[in-house]
């Protein structure tokens, strides 16, 4: 799967880059991504490159990758890579989950930690051994939900629809 910057996504990480003394397109970035310059321009350009390098990119300058991304039109359902959607917008993930056939969806031993998945819908979701520590649940639905030995230590479950999960 390929992500893309989103243009408000690149005022985060001008910003991040700014404040390294970093040029936009230069080799120390490059360096320290252990990507080519070349593809510091795609990424610039909001062309779409692999999730590893994109993740890469936005580490090296100290940026959760997930605030910079951008999903570009429908998600084919057999390439996606759930864990990015869910990081990078609820209400995405929620009207996507909304238009697919297959309801169960599988997120064993994902590290989901300190993630704000408020009012995520979950329903039928393995997540089976995923780390979930510190993640805000408010008000989500884990109705069905598979939640055998995930961690859930100083996760805010407040007002989250349990019913019928497994643990």
């Amino acid at each position: 799967m390929s992500l893309r910057a989103s243009s408000q996504g690149l005022k985060i990480v001008e910003r991040a880059r700014t404040l390294k003394g970093w040029n936009k397109y230069g080799a120390v970035w490059s360096d320290q991504a252990s990507v080519s310059q070349s593809t510091l321009k795609r990424f610039w350009r909001q062309s779409p490159i692999s999730t590893e390098t994109f993740t890469a990119i936005c580490d090296a300058v100290g940026i959760d990758w997930y605030q910079v991304a951008e999903f570009e039109g429908d998600i084919p359902t057999e390439s996606i890579d759930y864990q990015a959607l869910l990081y990078t917008s609820v209400d995405r993930w929620n009207q996507w989950k909304k238009d697919i056939s297959r309801p169960i969806i599988d997120l064993e031993n994902t590290d989901l930690s300190s993630a704000d998945l408020r009012k995520a819908d979950l329903r039928y979701v393995s997540l089976r051994a995923a780390n979930l520590r510190g993640v805000v649940l408010e008000e989500a639905n884990l109705s069905e939900a598979d939640l055998t030995n995930a961690d859930f230590s100083g996760a805010n479950l407040t007002g989250a629809n349990l019913a019928s999960a497994r643990a």
